[in-house]
């Protein structure tokens, strides 16, 4: 793969690239949803969805450990299914990245229009530039980058649940499960795109110094995410019962300022900035490889795959942070745009998911029986979690894919 190999990282950069891709949004807005729905029983929701992830993480780990490769998900189902499934697996695994990258950027945007008054698309297009500068002109920096927006998140992160435990009221856990186990499972589908993040450690399996590493980054990095989450819950339900919390980002608000008063306020926003930053990064460095390694196998325009003279696919990330631009246009034109997209990104991540799955399942058909339990529940388990996505989800991603197929089947992709 050309001057791919010749970045070498270590663990902590590889668990840096999980971990910030797993916490960008999705603790500050579904933790008070989750709070909402389920209660102080929302520690069981994020318990089951750690679980979920960690059995479809075995199937990229055993891929990373034994292939590496740069195209990540794309790289393993390509190397066991057919051309036709490779391809509309890689599509769907680009624009799901893609497009969390651009729920991000919103995310970014909307914490940085709290401070000046701003409507949430002029930061997040400011950011979705600058980020997509740095990753197109250097692998280090974009590295390094990751490693101190993600050491700030967990330090603020740990601040507010450091604080926080001290004013826990466990009365406030008497109704642990208010709806039921039903609203538990409910939380659990609605909170698994918390987890997505940690297949993005994939894509550096040509960067690594050790190859034996990225199996222990992706289950350390789910481990270390899947902490903060419960204990984050525990504390917001802990601390204001969970019938007073408000639902979305305004939960986790609320109970920084009851805590801290204005520096709690100021507090939220600057963690959340963290985090956007460090998931948009981290998810725009993963769409440019799987990008980059479809154009390598032919399945994308052959521009993508080429190379700067630092050894970045420059070509493929300015396209991602492009794409991820024009759907931030879209979304700013049409109300509810950034929640379809929301939507659209967790089920191409799921289907994609399903296929790495089953891509495992099939390359121990017949050989290593017991080891197929592992895939066979990941597989199932991504399609289950998918039947609770927005219809309009499934309408997209079914018109995306059907366009990029029939327009590589008429030869116009290249």
């Amino acid at each position: 793969l050309g001057g791919m190999n010749r970045h070498k990282v270590g663990l902590l950069d590889l668990v840096s690239y999980g971990v910030g891709a797993m916490i960008g949004a999705g603790i500050f807005v579904l933790s008070g949803n989750v709070a909402k729905i389920a209660g102080p029983a929302g520690v069981v929701s994020f318990a089951i969805s750690g679980l979920l992830a960690m059995i479809t993480a075995y199937s990229y780990a055993t891929f990373a450990r034994e292939m590496g490769g740069t195209g990540g998900g794309y790289t393993y189902i390509s190397a066991t299914l057919n051309s036709e499934l490779s391809f509309i697996g890689g599509i769907w695994l680009f624009f799901a990245y893609v497009s969390a990258g651009v729920l991000y950027a919103a995310s970014f945007g909307y914490f940085f229009g709290l401070i000046f008054n701003l409507p949430w698309y002029y930061a997040a297009f400011v950011v979705a530039v600058l980020l997509t500068g740095i990753n197109a002109l250097s692998f280090r920096g974009s590295v390094t980058f990751e490693r101190l927006v993600v050491g700030l998140k967990l330090v603020l992160l740990g601040i507010f649940i450091g604080v926080g435990i001290t004013g826990i009221n466990p009365s406030n856990y008497r109704d642990f499960m208010p709806s039921g186990f039903g609203g538990v499972l409910y939380s659990a589908a609605l909170i698994f795109i918390a987890f997505e993040g940690f297949d993005v450690i994939a894509t550096m399996g040509n960067d690594v110094n050790d190859r034996s590493k990225l199996p222990i980054a992706i289950y350390l990095s789910i481990a270390i995410v899947l902490t903060i989450y419960v204990l984050v819950i525990l504390v917001m339900t802990g601390i204001l019962h969970y019938s007073l919390l408000p639902s979305g980002e305004a939960g986790f608000i609320s109970v920084a300022t009851m805590k801290l008063g204005f520096f709690g306020f100021a507090f939220v926003v600057a963690s959340a900035i963290a985090s956007a930053l460090g998931a948009f990064n981290a998810t725009i460095f993963a769409a440019s490889r799987v990008a980059y390694s479809m154009a390598r196998d032919g399945n994308l325009p052959k521009m993508l795959g080429k190379m700067n003279s630092l050894g970045t696919p420059h070509v493929a990330v300015s396209v991602s942070g492009l794409l991820a631009l024009l759907i931030m246009i879209a979304s700013a034109i049409h109300e509810g745009g950034i929640t379809l997209i929301g939507s659209v990104s967790s089920l191409a991540f799921l289907m994609s998911f399903a296929f790495v799955n089953l891509a495992l399942l099939i390359r121990y058909a017949g050989k290593r029986q017991a080891r197929m339990i592992l895939p066979l529940l990941g597989l199932i388990s991504c399609l289950a979690l998918s039947i609770f996505v927005d219809p309009y989800a499934w309408a997209l991603l079914l018109i995306y894919t059907g366009t990029l197929y029939f327009t590589r089947r008429l030869g116009m992709l290249f």
